[in-house]
């Protein structure tokens, strides 16, 4: 019997815990999104630090959920204003993507069976992918008079977050969400159409007096079913290293 009791908590408890979400919409006048982003930047070095960053290199590595011995890893290097370069590498196969931006022109290029196909991003797509091109994008949206939103408070038992409304020119949705007590972004949902993407930021570490979360749980949902779970580790972060330019043409 006590099996059967502990089998049956086991299948419950997602949907018990689940509903101990608190969603808070009627907002009170004291908390507005742009004391939350302002609390956020300044928890993570401030913006005077930020503003020294010319240049920012990630190394990390990815695993991919029910993938097992696929070894990928990569790089991601921006250089101010906007300059970005991103590699995925794989075992046995080499470099799998690689994407540049100069400015101007946006160039991926992908490993399709030993063949290399070559495609420029622009348009509507770019203006999307430009998000990515920034190492403080929110700073960054902030700067450039982004509208911020807070459109929900949801609570828990451990904590509290502040969910809040990204808008851009682009058709997708963007929500921020912030820890209440620790004043970091923890999580960010992106919904395209039918495209749903989750990234949950955690092991924030200190580099150079700048907070950087180490550890990026991302999950992709197509018609609101898994379709892909990753996990990113962050394994070596380097500020204000020289660039040649050449790396990104």
């Amino acid at each position: 019997m006590k099996n059967y009791i502990y089998i049956y908590w086991l299948i419950l408890s997602p949907f018990l815990f689940s509903q101990e979400i608190d969603t808070i919409s009627n907002i009170p006048n004291n908390i507005t999104a742009k004391k939350i982003i302002q609390n956020y930047i300044n928890k993570i070095g401030g913006e005077k630090k930020i503003s020294k960053v010319k240049s920012l290199k990630k190394e990390f590595k990815v695993e991919i959920n029910n993938v097992p011995h696929v070894n990928i890893s990569g790089e991601v290097i921006y250089k101010v204003p906007d300059l970005y370069y991103s590699v995925l590498t794989m075992d046995k196969i080499g470099q799998m993507q690689v994407t540049k931006y100069n400015g101007k022109e946006c160039i991926m290029q992908r490993n399709n069976n030993n063949e290399i196909i070559e495609k420029e991003i622009k348009g509507k797509a770019l203006e999307k992918k430009r998000q990515d091109f920034f190492p403080f994008p929110i700073a960054y949206n902030k700067q450039d008079n982004v509208s911020f939103k807070l459109i929900e408070i949801h609570k828990t038992k451990k904590n509290k977050l502040y969910k809040i409304a990204m808008g851009h020119e682009t058709q997708q949705e963007t929500f921020l969400f912030f820890d209440a007590n620790n004043k970091l972004l923890v999580k960010k949902e992106i919904v395209d159409k039918k495209t749903t993407k989750t990234i949950e930021y955690k092991n924030h570490q200190e580099i150079e007096g700048i907070i950087f979360p180490f550890l990026e749980l991302e999950t992709t949902k197509l018609n609101n079913k898994i379709a892909q779970e990753t996990i990113t580790t962050i394994t070596k972060i380097i500020i204000n290293h020289e660039i040649p330019l050449d790396q990104f043409q």
